[in-house]
C-alpha cells in the first residue's frame, strides 16, 4: 500500500455533513472557525472564495476547493459584497438543498444562479493537524486541469444525485464526497501544491524522505534508527537527519514514535484487542511502555482513551 493510503487509514476519515446551496443575485457568506477539511464543487453559475489569509480563488461550473481547517472564510457572487454570517442567514442544520437569495427578483434569472455542493470531512485521529498543517489554506482545482481530469465524472454524478431526491441519495452523496477529497488531495499531492518549503504531504511526494515514511507506515513497531530510514532513503545520516526534519516538521525518531501512537489510538478506536496485546504488536516492550507513551503523546491513558471513543 502506498504511504498516502496507509496514512488516511489511520486518520479514518469521515464525512460530517453534505449539502447542495443554491444561492442568486448579489450575495456573501461568512462562516466560521472551522477544524475540519470542507471539499466542494461548483456544478452551476460562478462564485469567489476567500479564506481568512486574503487568498481567494474565481471558481466556475466544473472548478473545486478544497479549504483546510483554520479561520472563517467567505463565500460570495463577486468580491465586494458585504458578507451576512451564515449561522444568521442559513437555517440549522442544514437541509439537503438550501437556498439563499437576499433579493428574491434575483431568483428568476438563470444568470445570475449559482449551484454548489460542499461537504465537511473530519479525520478521527490525533494525527489530523499532520495533515492540515501541509495543506494549502484553499486550494483551487481548475475542471480543466489534466491533473483533475478524474474529478468530472464525479462531478456528473453528484450533480445528478444532488437534483434530485432518490432511494439511497444521502448515502450517494456522502460516499461522492469522500471520493471528490480524495482526488482533491492526490492533486494536491501529485501537483507539488502542499505547503511550500514544509508538510506532510511534501515529504510523501519526496522521493527520497517519502521512502522512509513507507518504512514507518509499513512497520511501525519496529525500532527504527537514524541510520536505519537513511538507508531506506538512501541518503547520509546527517544529511537525511536535516532534510526530513525540515519536510515533515519533527525529527525521524519523534516521528517514528508519534506515528506508533497514532496507530495505538487507531486500533483502540476501531479494535477490541487488548492493551498488552497491542503493546506486543507494535513493539513496545511492556503495557506500561505503551501506556506511558501514549499519555505522554496525548495527555489521556489508552483506557481512558478507548472509553472516549466507544
Amino acid at each position: 500500500m502506498d504511504p498516502l493510503s496507509e496514512a488516511l487509514d489511520v486518520f479514518e476519515l469521515t464525512l460530517t455533513s453534505s449539502a447542495r446551496f443554491e444561492a442568486a443575485g448579489l450575495w456573501a457568506l461568512a462562516f466560521d472557525r472551522h477544524d475540519h477539511i470542507k471539499v466542494g464543487a461548483v456544478l452551476g453559475g460562478t462564485c469567489w472564495i476567500e479564506a481568512a489569509d486574503g487568498s481567494s480563488v474565481h471558481l466556475a461550473a466544473g472548478d473545486c476547493w478544497l479549504l483546510a481547517g483554520g479561520p472563517g472564510f467567505t463565500v460570495s457572487s463577486a468580491p465586494g459584497v458585504t458578507p451576512v454570517p451564515q449561522a444568521e442567514a442559513l437555517p440549522s442544520p442544514w437541509a439537503s438543498t438550501v437556498h439563499y437569495a437576499p433579493d428574491p427578483e434575483a431568483t428568476s434569472d438563470p444568470e445570475q444562479r449559482t449551484v454548489i455542493v460542499s461537504s465537511s470531512l473530519t479525520l478521527n485521529s490525533d494525527a489530523t493537524d499532520l495533515l492540515i498543517a501541509a495543506l494549502p489554506s484553499l486550494t483551487r482545482i481548475s475542471a480543466g486541469d489534466p491533473d483533475a481530469t478524474g474529478i468530472v465524472p464525479i462531478l456528473e454524478l453528484l450533480n445528478g444525485e444532488s437534483a434530485v431526491d432518490l432511494p439511497g441519495g444521502a448515502a450517494m452523496r456522502r460516499h461522492l464526497a469522500h471520493v471528490l477529497f480524495l482526488h482533491a488531495l492526490r492533486f494536491v499531492y501529485g501537483a507539488g501544491q502542499s505547503a511550500p518549503g514544509r508538510g506532510w504531504l511534501a515529504a510523501l511526494a519526496d522521493p527520497q524522505i517519502g521512502r522512509s515514511l513507507r518504512g514507518v507506515h509499513g512497520d511501525p513497531a519496529r525500532r527504527w534508527t537514524v541510520a536505519e530510514l537513511a538507508g531506506e532513503a538512501r541518503m547520509s545520516r546527517s544529511s537525511f537527519a536535516d532534510r526530513f526534519h525540515r519536510e515533515v516538521g519533527l525529527p525521524p525518531m519523534e516521528y517514528a514514535a508519534r506515528w506508533r501512537v497514532y496507530v495505538v489510538a487507531h486500533r483502540l478506536r476501531t479494535g477490541d484487542r487488548r492493551i498488552a496485546e497491542i503493546a506486543s504488536d507494535l513493539g513496545y516492550s511492556s503495557p506500561s511502555a505503551l501506556s506511558a507513551a501514549f499519555t505522554r503523546h496525548t495527555g489521556r491513558s489508552p483506557a481512558q482513551y478507548r472509553s472516549e471513543h466507544r
